[in-house]
């Protein structure tokens, strides 16, 4: 598989929080806890379009790390052996799915503290 298919894969799968908040928009408040504190306890609040900026910033820096893991060269200093692509691959997935598992962690804690 070539390298432009894998990043359009991950783009789809970067676009699940997208969807989730999509699905979930309506049913949010105008005013929703943005900043919690250790014991769970909300100390700030935001419009809803807080959200928003968060899952596209996060959307952003998923595909931005995915394309710098798979596409920049090791370089003309190379500190240490090449990175075989496989794990060039498979490095820029572990970062596409940490960061959609942290963005549809914050919608869904967000729309379970603002019920």
């Amino acid at each position: 598989m070539n390298r432009r298919k894998i990043l359009f894969n991950q783009f789809v799968v970067s676009l699940i929080p997208a969807a989730f908040l999509a699905g979930v928009w309506r049913r949010l408040p105008q005013r929703v806890p943005i900043h919690y504190s250790l014991d769970m306890k909300v100390n700030s609040y935001g419009g809803k379009e807080v959200i928003l900026m968060l899952v596209l910033m996060l959307l952003l820096l998923t595909m931005m790390t995915a394309v710098l893991v798979m596409y920049v060269p090791q370089g003309k200093y190379p500190v240490r052996p090449e990175i075989p692509v496989k794990v060039r691959i498979r490095l820029s997935w572990v970062f596409v799915l940490i960061l959609n598992a942290v963005s549809v962690g914050v919608v869904a804690l967000t729309w379970k503290m603002s019920a």
